[in-house]
């Protein structure tokens, strides 16, 4: 996926901007991960409500966000820190839970005014909608984005609509701490 490259490669430059920081022992690590936070993520992460990527493109993202973690520690590679514990230094929660987040937020946010939602989750749970029904042509991710959120949550789109009617019910699924049926 380009835009998977192209966020990345938009978010390096931001870090590549701010390395005077990262090398600065006089500023905190709380203040550097409120910077890295609030410069390089927002900018790694534009858009990332909407995306249904493949593992390949997961692992990208993951690749670059630990080695920003490793970056703003001063951890080299042949110092052999793992990943866990550099992510437990900075306090940060995984690239994916926050994707996480950041869709069923979305989704909770756009479906008590979307009658357009509600007839779809209605009419296609992701059933065939008829037995004329054939499969993607080739090359088309291969699920949607409300399949996408349906598997974060592990609910049919239904119940996902539904459940997010109820924003203090929703807040929590949103707001729970494990990843759904990825």
């Amino acid at each position: 996926m380009p835009d998977c490259l192209r966020r990345i490669a938009l978010a390096s430059r931001v870090m590549s901007d701010l390395a005077g920081v990262w090398q600065q022992q006089n500023i905190s690590l709380t203040t550097k991960i409120r910077l890295y936070s609030a410069r390089v993520m927002s900018v790694l992460l534009y858009g990332a409500e909407t995306w249904t990527l493949a593992e390949q493109e997961w692992l990208k993202f993951q690749a670059f966000y630990m080695n920003c973690h490793r970056h703003i520690l001063d951890v080299m590679w042949y110092d052999f820190v793992t990943n866990e514990s550099v992510c437990t230094t900075t306090g940060l929660a995984d690239i994916r839970n926050i994707v996480w987040q950041r869709r069923l937020g979305l989704f909770g946010h756009i479906a008590p005014a979307a009658s357009a939602l509600d007839v779809c989750c209605n009419s296609k749970d992701f059933t065939p909608p008829d037995t004329t029904w054939r499969q993607p042509p080739r090359g088309r991710p291969r699920h949607s984005w409300l399949r996408q959120v349906c598997r974060d949550t592990d609910m049919s789109a239904t119940d996902a609509l539904t459940l997010a009617q109820d924003r203090d019910s929703w807040r929590a699924v949103t707001m729970a701490s494990g990843l759904g049926a990825q």
